[in-house]
């Protein structure tokens, strides 16, 4: 592993950080068999997969795969299949410990992460808009989501993934022809219309 070399006389020369690497190497295990477990639920299991910080995050939403508990420290993290397709490792805060108790962030609940301001201090809107599957029945959702993307220059299109996320993919990418079809008919009956003053 790198972590010691052999020196003259049965003598080694060990990294002085050999701890620090031996436990990260133990949590990466432990993500790794923690998401091994949920394989069945990904909707492709060569998705990418980091820790993520909730101090970085802008805008994030996805599917929550499940929680577990890092072995060496004890903490508790959330397991999100993101819609960016990356998989995320994200340590529970004190707000998601609290939503967590009201029975929140349950698996395949939908959740957004949105930055926000209050008061001009920077913060973290957490939004549960349960189960991730009906949300795909929900017209309305569709809607607006895919009209946001529009008006963001993104048309919605799909990867070819399966599961869960290849469902939203495909639902946003109907919806987004849907609305630019009835975008279409609008500005085409309104140049009638003016053709014909």
């Amino acid at each position: 592993m790198g972590l010691a070399e052999p020196i003259r006389g049965g003598r080694w020369n060990i990294r002085f950080d050999f701890d620090t690497v031996l436990r990260a190497m133990q949590r990466t295990a432990d993500r790794q068999r923690a998401l091994a477990a949920r394989s069945a639920l990904l909707s492709d299991i060569r998705m990418p997969s980091k820790m993520t910080d909730l101090r970085n995050i802008q805008d994030l939403a996805g599917r929550v795969l499940g929680h577990c508990e890092d072995e060496s420290s004890g903490r508790s993290y959330m397991i999100l299949e993101g819609i960016d397709h990356v998989v995320h490792f994200i340590y529970h805060s004190p707000e998601m410990e609290a939503m967590r108790r009201e029975a929140k962030l349950q698996s395949n609940s939908f959740v957004q992460f949105q930055q926000q301001s209050v008061n001009q201090k920077p913060g973290l809107r957490i939004n549960d808009l349960g189960s991730a599957d009906a949300l795909l029945m929900k017209k309305q959702h569709l809607r607006r989501t895919a009209s946001s993307l529009l008006r963001q220059g993104m048309i919605p299109t799909e990867s070819g993934l399966s599961g869960w996320l290849g469902k939203c993919e495909a639902a946003l990418a109907q919806t987004a022809r849907e609305l630019q079809s009835e975008r279409e008919r609008v500005i085409s009956t309104k140049v009638t219309r003016e053709g014909g003053r």
